[in-house]
């Protein structure tokens, strides 16, 4: 064997150890990593938050393929914008764990075509909304009705936080307890969808503080009713008006624009927050009609800046608060004119306190509302002077309870009407205080107990409010002295249940007004229309059909056809000479009609109908 070096070999067998080493710890580096990316799954197109993985949890979750399957999320509140969890144009299919109320929407931000869901769908493709279309989700725990779903109709949008974010229902009427729809304290923000206005009051029953919107608000923390305040609701179609509309009567006038344009509100009484009319900073003009002054204030509550006003202003940036800044208002009467001074002249005293104290006002006519003199529930006391007497109610145009004032009456509280009560006003004047004197003579005596027994009026002349001489719902017997006759009504102003009298009736309980029930009398002198024959020109009605039955010539205006006890009884109709009439249904020339200009054997085919008419006009032609 020829000699060799051994050292050469001895380095190659170590060589070859090394790489074979290196060689196994790269294969089982490798298997290590395939091992690793064999577990991971494929990567969502966004990342899921924890809280929407579809784990079993409440809520409602969303596939994106058929029959809830591919990939999934959960949701239990509203996402505007879906593609935040790359799931926008991707819902095919939703499945609901618990009770819950849905509407997708194609669009972002809750727009575009939609569907509601109130429970699980496995294929959206026959839905509004469509397969794979899906950009936006409003989602509300339980069941929501139909008419308060956010789902783009018109009405007032409520939602629980500020940014339109949070629950949102939508409402198109009044809600006197928000709690009963579950968003009782809890409302933060406000949107519109059409013109409307609302205002939100923070106690139940529309009491409390109280802010009005007339469009979005994105955050309630500046109003007046603030966040999560809100208990009542009320809700108007269209833009807000005042109970005082600007129909020319007295007050102070506020326009949103110069000159006097624009929208308007009339104000009579202080406002602490012109926000609960919407009219925050908006006043650019104002206008007065009658004996007022205003004061204007920049904040609320009647502080900041201010400006007095006892004239017209075309441009409040005149003025020291400037236009479009005033928040509240002050209004007082200025000084009286001479015609309601209390001067010592005739007429009806009203005093603000007892004992004919404090501001007076003096009054000559009826007055169907004392708000625009400044006196609404303010009277405390009365004075007559000069032979007056006066009734006082408690809401306007003589309605409510009332009170009959003879005498004067230093402290008005052990009255009816009530102290700091009277709204309305009817005067008397001395010729008309009481009826004539139950003398004998001729004309309608009315008792107030049976038999012609009891306090007694004398009328000849129309009595349309028996309560201005205390009569109302007292008569009881009816006497007739002379050729007068009268029909009793069981209302106001010659309405309501009627029955005529020609004789003398000892007890009304048998009648149909019936007992202590007539509140208005009409009285005439003469013998009832009966006795005029259906001869000559005129329109006649006749009670049966083809021109028989009880027959009455009428040659002007009925307005009240029980009068003549011919109420809901024409049948037929007749017109001899250059007439022509008109048949209503109701009182007043009201309700359905039909005109005649020849003969009508039966009214059963007019629009009136048979048996029907109560009004007649007759027209001369």
């Amino acid at each position: 064997q020829p000699p060799y070096d051994a050292a050469p070999v001895a380095r190659a067998r170590k060589g070859l150890d090394l790489m074979q080493r290196f060689l196994r710890r790269a294969a089982a580096l490798l298997a290590a990593i395939l091992v690793i990316c064999a577990s991971i799954s494929p990567r969502p197109t966004a990342a899921q938050p924890t809280g929407y993985r579809c784990d079993g949890s409440t809520g409602v979750y969303f596939y994106t393929g058929l029959n809830h399957s591919g990939r999934c999320l959960r949701l239990s509140s509203h996402v505007g914008d879906l593609s935040s969890f790359g799931f926008d144009d991707a819902v095919s299919s939703i499945r609901m764990d618990g009770v819950w109320t849905v509407v997708l929407y194609a669009d972002a931000n809750f727009s575009g075509a939609s569907t509601i869901f109130s429970g699980d769908d496995p294929n959206l493709i026959d839905n509004a909304v469509g397969d794979n279309r899906a950009s936006s989700v409003r989602v509300w725990p339980g069941v929501v009705p139909s008419d308060q779903l956010c789902d783009g109709q018109e009405g007032v949008y409520l939602y629980d936080l500020p940014g339109y974010g949070g629950r949102c229902l939508r409402f198109a009427a009044t809600m006197a307890d928000l709690g009963t729809s579950g968003v009782n304290n809890t409302i933060s923000s406000i949107s519109f969808v059409g013109i409307w206005t609302a205002t939100l009051y923070a106690d139940r029953n529309f009491a409390g503080d109280a802010s009005t919107f007339i469009a979005n608000d994105s955050d309630l923390a500046d109003n007046r009713i603030g966040r999560d305040r809100a208990s009542a609701l009320r809700v108007q179609r269209g833009r807000y008006t005042s109970a005082l509309s600007c129909d020319g009567g007295a007050g102070v006038y506020l326009y949103e624009r110069a000159q006097y344009q624009g929208l308007c509100q009339r104000f009579i009484n202080d406002v602490a927050d012109l926000r609960s009319y919407a009219f925050d900073d908006t006043a650019a003009s104002l206008y007065l009609v009658g004996d007022w002054a205003v004061t204007l204030y920049r904040d609320p509550g009647y502080t900041g800046v201010s400006a007095e006003i006892a004239r017209d202003m075309p441009d409040l940036a005149m003025s020291a608060v400037g236009a479009g800044q005033a928040t509240s208002l002050q209004i007082r009467r200025a000084a009286p004119s001479s015609e309601i001074a209390c001067d010592g002249r005739p007429g009806v005293y009203l005093y603000q306190d007892p004992q004919y104290l404090g501001r007076c006002l003096r009054f000559t006519a009826d007055t169907p509302d004392l708000r625009p003199y400044g006196f609404d529930d303010l009277a405390s006391a009365v004075r007559l002077v000069g032979g007056y007497s006066a009734m006082l109610f408690r809401e306007p145009d003589f309605t409510g309870v009332s009170s009959d004032i003879r005498d004067d009456d230093p402290d008005l509280a052990d009255n009816a009407v009530g102290d700091n009560q009277a709204t309305s006003l009817r005067v008397r004047e001395p010729s008309a205080a009481s009826p004539v004197a139950c003398d004998d003579g001729p004309g309608i005596y009315v008792y107030a107990d049976d038999s012609y027994l009891g306090r007694c009026i004398k009328l000849t002349t129309n009595a349309p409010d028996l309560r201005i001489y205390g009569f109302d719902d007292q008569a009881s017997s009816i006497r007739v002295v002379g050729d007068y006759t009268a029909t009793l009504y069981r209302d106001l102003r010659f309405t309501g249940l009627a029955s005529s009298v020609e004789g003398n009736n000892a007890s009304l309980a048998d009648d149909p007004i019936g007992d202590n029930q007539a509140t208005s009398i009409q009285v005439r002198q003469g013998d009832l229309p009966d006795t005029i024959a259906c001869v000559g020109e005129g329109v006649y009605l006749y009670q049966d059909p083809q021109y028989q039955g009880r027959c009455r010539k009428f040659v002007g205006d009925i307005p009240d056809l029980r009068v003549f006890d011919f109420n809901d009884i024409a049948s037929s109709i007749r017109i001899v000479g250059p007439y022509s009439a008109r048949l209503h249904a109701d009182l007043a020339f009201r309700g359905a009609w039909s005109e005649f200009r020849s003969d009508a054997p039966d009214l059963t085919d007019s629009v009136v109908g048979d048996n029907q008419a109560t009004s007649l006009q007759v027209l001369r032609r």
